[in-house]
């Protein structure tokens, strides 16, 4: 026999949410969690117009031919990144005054926070002094994720870094060394930064990136 509802009307529309709640509760934990591709960049780059494969293989990765970890490492993100990426590749063909290395980390860099950080990417096209601002956040160091020794927004802090920057132990050397830890982040989190690596790695000026930005965000709105 079919349940009734007892009570007024707000005993009954408590009932009922509770109830769906309950049902959605048991839908998500039913969704099976596809598997974190190893290396993201491969994925990433299957995505890309051919011409443009190797070339962003190389400039995703460090010095010593490792992958820059810059890319989340869930498959939909992935393929979302590289169908903006290759929207927005013909634009920057143009920016002769940067190298082809820069253009394609500038140009990851920008699609990346445009499409999964817009609270950052408005304040950013707004004003390009903040490149540089979310630049010093995304370099910071091990002591200060933990105390925010300088004082981060909200908007920084409400994120978590893949991996941070901890000053060499050896204090008796001339040059202070620094070296990347992993911040052992969630691969399925939405509140990881994933791209700041690349961001440290790139090392490029606000000048730099608001030649891009202009190329890719100043076309897209005259399109419109």
């Amino acid at each position: 026999m079919p349940q009734e509802f007892v009570g007024d009307s707000g005993a009954r529309e408590a009932i009922a949410r509770l109830r769906a709640e309950a049902y959605l509760e048991k839908l998500c934990l039913d969704v099976e969690r596809l598997t974190p591709p190893p290396d993201p960049r491969h994925l990433f780059v299957q995505w890309l117009p051919s011409q443009y494969v190797v070339a962003y293989l190389s400039a995703l990765q460090n010095n010593d031919g490792t992958a820059v970890r810059c890319l989340p490492p869930n498959p939909r993100r992935i393929k979302a990144l590289a169908n903006l990426v290759s929207r927005w590749l013909p634009k920057v063909e143009r920016i002769s005054s940067l190298s082809s290395e820069d253009r394609l980390r500038g140009l990851l860099i920008i699609a990346y926070v445009y499409q999964f950080h817009s609270e950052l990417f408005q304040r950013w096209q707004y004003n390009p002094e903040f490149f540089t601002y979310m630049s010093s956040w995304a370099a910071r160091s091990w002591s200060d994720r933990d105390l925010n020794a300088h004082g981060w927004p909200e908007y920084f802090t409400s994120l978590n870094l893949p991996e941070v920057i901890e000053r060499d132990a050896d204090e008796s050397a001339p040059v202070p060394r620094f070296r990347t830890v992993s911040n052992y982040p969630d691969p399925y989190s939405s509140t990881t930064f994933w791209v700041a690596p690349l961001i440290s790695r790139a090392s490029m000026n606000e000048q730099e990136m608001e030649l891009i930005m202009d190329a890719v965000i100043g076309a897209a709105e005259h399109d419109e």
